[in-house]
């Protein structure tokens, strides 16, 4: 897709002082502009210090460098009730509809304590965010 810019590696210095906490992907693909990722729990911004307003580093799962990106949204909610909004700017095509996010959480959670607990009606954190940095 055309509005997907495509991940990078550790391909340049960092362009914003990114101190505090970060976020990890499995999918290093993001939208320009507004992209969201859906997160596990009611607590998990709380939990990692993530606030509006605040630039994280993003990161692959093997330590690889995407950019840096300014937090916009912090949405908490069952997963049923997740705003069209926050499903129309993931950052995986895959997961702007209910079935294909549904679907990556399912794939995401598979080895993980928390699989059989994830339904309609489980609690999520959507964190919206912008990069301003990388390739």
């Amino acid at each position: 897709m055309t509005d997907y810019a495509p991940g990078s590696k550790e391909v340049q210095t960092p362009m914003f002082k990114v101190d505090g906490p970060g976020l990890v992907f499995g999918n290093e693909t993001m939208r320009k502009g507004q992209n969201f990722t859906v997160r596990y729990g009611s607590n998990y911004a709380t939990e990692r210090k993530i606030e509006v307003g605040q630039y994280l580093k993003l990161t692959t799962v093997d330590g690889g460098y995407i950019g840096e990106a300014l937090v916009t949204h912090i949405v908490i909610c069952k997963l049923k009730d997740i705003p069209a909004n926050v499903l129309k700017n993931q950052h995986d095509p895959v997961c702007v509809n209910p079935f294909g996010l549904y679907y990556e959480l399912m794939q995401h959670y598979v080895d993980s304590d928390k699989f059989g607990s994830i339904t309609p009606d489980t609690f999520f954190t959507s964190i919206g965010f912008e990069i301003h940095g990388g390739e």
